[in-house]
């Protein structure tokens, strides 16, 4: 069985990943994510990309690298530096309808065979009053979120509508995910033929 190494610290991308059934090892990378400002989409893409480069080889096997970003008005709400910063974020979103957009990438190793995807899922909140601003800013720690806030936490409802992967705007689209690994042939424990019987 190849391993799979997913190349992020992420909570959110380790709990997706162990939830659907994947067996796999964290490794870090030193790469510096571009995250707010003026730009395009492709940034997610190039982000994975860059993280991927930069992974640690642990040797043979298949490496996931992705990043996340929301995208609003032309631009790229990373995550905030300070609360300050968030609650801008989040009044910026009120009532609007904004983009999550996640690069994934995945390489294996000795191959060098990769496969790339950009991810986009369409978001919508309702108009915010600034008492729901300040129960998101409480309830979830909003500075570790690219825009903000956390569609699986508090900010799930005030959520109008979405239109595409909610697994996207989580952290990774796991309806992507899954064929692109399949592709390198890994698939979750509960599906692979070499789960413990």
């Amino acid at each position: 069985m190849k391993a799979l190494f997913l190349v992020s610290q992420s909570p959110r991308r380790i709990e997706l990943l162990r939830r659907f059934g994947y067996v796999f090892q964290v490794i870090s990378t030193e790469f510096r994510e571009d995250k707010s400002g003026e730009g395009t989409p492709d940034l997610a893409l190039e982000n994975a990309r860059g993280k991927l480069r930069e992974a640690e080889d642990r040797g043979e096997g298949v490496y996931l690298a992705s990043d996340t970003i929301v995208y609003l008005d032309g631009l790229i709400l990373g995550k905030p530096g300070d609360r300050e910063e968030a609650r801008d974020f989040l009044r910026r979103l009120s009532g609007k309808v904004h983009h999550v957009y996640t690069g994934i990438a995945v390489r294996e190793i000795p191959s060098g065979r990769v496969r790339e995807e950009l991810v986009d899922t369409a978001v919508k909140f309702r108009d915010l009053e600034e008492d729901e601003i300040e129960m998101m800013l409480s309830f979830d720690d909003p500075l570790d979120k690219a825009g903000a806030y956390a569609i699986q936490g508090i900010a799930g409802l005030f959520i109008e509508s979405i239109s595409g992967s909610y697994y996207n705007v989580v952290g990774l689209p796991m309806e992507r995910v899954y064929p692109a690994l399949k592709d390198f042939g890994i698939t979750p424990v509960l599906l692979s033929k070499n789960r413990p019987r």
